[in-house]
């Protein structure tokens, strides 16, 4: 075969094979040449924006108060049940209080004599022991002449020896008796007196405000309004001092307690505004407040979070302790401001932020500050924006070069509840 010949053969199959390759391949030729990037047009638009935290957390009453016993003593008698509506001061349960009120009837017939006693003293100063002095002079004059006599009769045979010296020891202990009475009437000291009963009756006084003390403590009163929620004791029991009988929960003042990430703590202040949804009950919110944040982390979970609580200021009994609740805690608000969707917000080098905009023919960067991030659009800020004002961005997602604040490349902002006026939640990450 001559070499022209197979030159020309050769030509012939190489276009034969491109013929070919054109052929099978002309439709996916077409289809990139579709595909190719084009712009999509958007538009800053003005409107309110309200940036919010979510999270959940457990509702619990804030004011819960277990009730102790004051005195030792058996449970005479329960009042209450689990699940009964108490006021404040209402009576509980009561203690055995028999021997206290024994006690006290004591100490007050104590009290009443040394008032008595005091009441004469103050009177009638040492007139008692003067009249003790007395009568025992007056006894022992007489025993003496008594003797005297005797003496007189013994000698003359009248009386037996027995009998004179029975005279004789009686005249000696007259003699000590009235030693006695002078020794006390002398020494005896009135203020010092009066003021020893006095001491007396006010020891027995305080006993007896103590032991009045205990009557009151025998029977147990609830120290706030609200809802038993456990009891302790029964009726027979002997409870010691300080023993715990019940627990009362106030359910007009519920707050929730929340535990915020370490990365979000510091948008978290008091006083913020929080609108807590109960999780079984999504048709209802409910307001609260930020109340306060504690001054320490917890690790939970393998992340350090802070707790953080939050009053309910709406009442609702079908809002119940220990409910789970989603919050949305605001933020950051916004009127009036100029705001773009977050795919229409593209992020450059060290953490600035721009849109593209059309500039005559060609396509540049405007560099712009952020503001508050709604739940699908975020706050843009620049003397060059205004209503209406149009930013493009790339329509092909392959090609998409976006990058949203607080997100992962690749990743789109969560839908929820729209721009807008809207709640919305705050990406978890800061950009």
């Amino acid at each position: 075969m001559s070499k022209k010949r197979i030159l020309l053969i050769v030509t012939l199959l190489i276009i034969a094979t491109a013929a070919t390759y054109y052929f099978y391949n002309k439709d996916q030729l077409a289809s990139k040449e579709e595909e190719a990037p084009s712009m999509q047009v958007l538009q800053v638009v003005k409107q309110d924006l309200t940036e919010v935290l979510s999270t959940t957390g457990v509702v619990q009453s804030s004011e819960v108060k277990t009730v102790p016993t004051k005195i030792a003593g058996r449970v005479t008698k329960l009042k209450v049940e689990i699940g009964d509506e108490v006021k404040e001061g209402d009576i509980l349960a009561s203690i055995d209080d028999v021997d206290i009120k024994i006690s006290i009837q004591d100490l007050e017939n104590k009290r009443n004599s040394a008032l008595n006693k005091l009441s004469s003293l103050k009177s009638e100063g040492n007139i008692s022991l003067l009249n003790n002095m007395n009568s025992a002079q007056t006894t022992y004059e007489n025993a003496v002449e008594t003797y005297e006599n005797n003496k007189v009769l013994y000698e003359v045979g009248s009386i037996s020896k027995h009998e004179l010296d029975k005279s004789a020891e009686a005249k000696n202990k007259a003699n000590d008796d009235f030693d006695l009475a002078k020794t006390k009437h002398e020494a005896f000291n009135i203020d010092q007196e009066i003021a020893l009963l006095e001491d007396d009756i006010t020891l027995i006084e305080t006993n007896i405000r103590l032991l009045e003390q205990d009557l009151e403590d025998a029977i147990i009163n609830s120290p706030i309004s609200g809802v038993i929620t456990d009891i302790k004791i029964s009726e027979g029991d002997f409870v010691q001092q300080n023993s715990k009988t019940f627990e009362i929960k106030d359910l007009q003042t519920l707050e929730v307690e929340a535990f915020i990430s370490e990365y979000d703590i510091s948008k978290i202040s008091l006083n913020q505004e929080v609108i807590v949804t109960a999780l079984g009950n999504r048709d209802k919110d409910y307001v609260g407040v930020v109340t306060k944040i504690y001054p320490s982390a917890e690790i939970v979970g393998g992340e350090a979070t802070v707790k953080v609580l939050i009053d309910i200021k709406d009442e609702d009994k079908d809002l119940l302790p220990n409910f789970n609740a989603a919050l949305e805690i605001i933020i950051n608000k916004v009127e009036n401001a100029f705001v773009i969707p977050y795919e229409a917000l593209v992020s450059i080098r060290e953490g600035k932020h721009g849109i593209m905009i059309k500039d005559g023919e060609e396509m540049r960067m405007l560099p712009v500050e952020t503001g508050v991030r709604g739940d699908m659009h975020i706050q843009v800020i620049s003397d060059e924006i205004n209503e209406g004002f149009e930013v493009y961005i790339k329509s092909t997602e392959d090609e998409q070069t976006v990058r949203v604040p607080g997100m992962m490349p690749g990743i789109a902002p969560s839908s929820g509840g729209g721009g807008g006026g809207g709640r919305g939640k705050t990406p978890s990450t800061s950009p």
